[in-house]
């Protein structure tokens, strides 16, 4: 059976963790689509893909981020005991949820809980990584500095074009007309600028710690 999402977990985002990843998140993918509507305007086929695939790298971010914090780890019950008492010799007990711990379980100080298959706990979704939710954070590890190098490309192109081409742009509508997209300015340039270091710290520092699950998973 599916584990199910008890959406009173979602108290669990208010909390400096989750609102900073969903910063960095949504802040990189308006920037990326403001680029995208400067270079690769979707008024073709390709420009209409190119935006599809970015958009498809945000949805997946979230739906692996809101898994892994809706789901959760899956706590021991409180009070919980194996059915065979001769069983209980074998397991430890803990005297905060006073009942025993399952196998590979561990107590977990932040959620005040014992954690099935307690991996850590991890501040950005706010609960612990174990049994449940485990696959579903590997899957965000993966899925974030991909969509972040996707975005990095993107920001790349743009300020390389700001830099040695100027700031105003323009995209070609057909064979004899040419009509301004966008106007970059340095407000812009400067916002970029700052996605362009959250999505290469993004890349370079959760890909580290996907390399690092994937080894000791």
């Amino acid at each position: 059976m599916a584990p199910r999402i008890d959406w009173r977990d979602l108290r669990r985002l208010c909390h400096w963790g989750p609102l900073v990843a969903l910063f960095i998140i949504i802040y990189c993918y308006v920037m990326g689509v403001g680029c995208i509507l400067i270079w690769w305007p979707p008024v073709t086929a390709a420009g209409v893909a190119h935006l599809m695939m970015y958009t498809a790298w945000e949805l997946t971010i979230l739906y692996n981020f809101f898994n892994a914090l809706l789901l959760g780890p899956g706590f021991v019950p409180l009070g919980w005991k194996p059915e065979k008492e001769e069983d209980c010799q074998y397991l430890q007990y803990c005297k905060q949820c006073e009942g025993y711990k399952s196998p590979r379980s561990h107590h977990c100080r932040k959620c005040k809980r014992c954690v099935m298959k307690m991996d850590h706990h991890c501040p950005w979704i706010n609960t612990c990584c174990g049994h449940l939710n485990h696959t579903r954070f590997i899957l965000f590890l993966l899925s974030a500095p991909l969509g972040c190098l996707h975005a990095t490309v993107v920001y790349g192109c743009t300020m390389y074009r700001y830099l040695y081409l100027g700031s105003s742009y323009y995209y070609v509508l057909d064979d004899n007309d040419l009509e301004p997209l966008i106007d970059v300015d340095l407000y812009f340039f400067a916002m970029l600028f700052f996605a362009t270091g959250l999505s290469i710290g993004v890349t370079v520092a959760v890909g580290i710690l996907f390399s690092i699950q994937v080894i000791y998973f």
